[in-house]
């Protein structure tokens, strides 16, 4: 995510159903969000705020 966010923000090349597949994926889908924070609870934190950041910042 932190490496899509950086491409992104440097060459402004990403479309949004490419966040929206990782938010699905990674966030919204309950299983996989229920992994992450059993096993690493920071990682469910900072994908969060990176992705509020994306919305701020428009991208």
């Amino acid at each position: 995510m932190d490496y899509l966010f950086a491409y992104d923000a440097t060459t402004n090349l990403i479309e949004d159903f490419m966040y929206e597949q990782i938010t699905e994926n990674y966030l919204f889908d309950e299983g996989n969000k229920a992994f992450i924070e059993a096993h690493n609870p920071w990682v469910l934190k900072d994908m969060s705020e990176r992705m509020l950041e994306v919305i701020q910042r428009g991208m």
